[in-house]
């Protein structure tokens, strides 16, 4: 049991990391940023599967919630920073249509 507490307390703590890097995304290292989350993410589902082939459903019930829990922050977490990234694309979008048609007034006026 005192294995499966510790791979458990691992897997939170990857979890945990991710959830750090997501609240401290910039751009400027988004591509880093996103390398490291996606590895402790992969490296943290292996973790799970191999727990769900060594215990039993019943032990490994005792920890779900926390780790449900975690997950569903971290999802929420990259839905956020996705939907950010999008109203900020549409936004620069605009700006550009907008300079391209103040371009074709001065040019119509000339």
């Amino acid at each position: 049991m005192e294995t499966l507490e510790s791979n458990i307390e691992q897997i939170k703590s990857s979890y945990i990391q991710v959830l750090n890097i997501l609240n401290s995304f910039n751009d400027r290292e988004f591509q880093r940023q996103l390398k490291k989350a996606k590895g402790l993410m992969d490296s943290s589902k292996l973790s799970r599967e191999k727990l769900r082939n060594e215990y039993d459903a019943r032990e490994l019930q005792l920890y779900e919630a926390d780790l449900q829990l975690l997950t569903k922050q971290i999802k929420e977490k990259f839905d956020n920073i996705v939907r950010e990234k999008t109203l900020r694309k549409e936004k620069i979008a605009q700006q550009i249509e907008w300079l391209k048609n103040k371009k074709k007034l001065q040019n119509y006026r000339r």
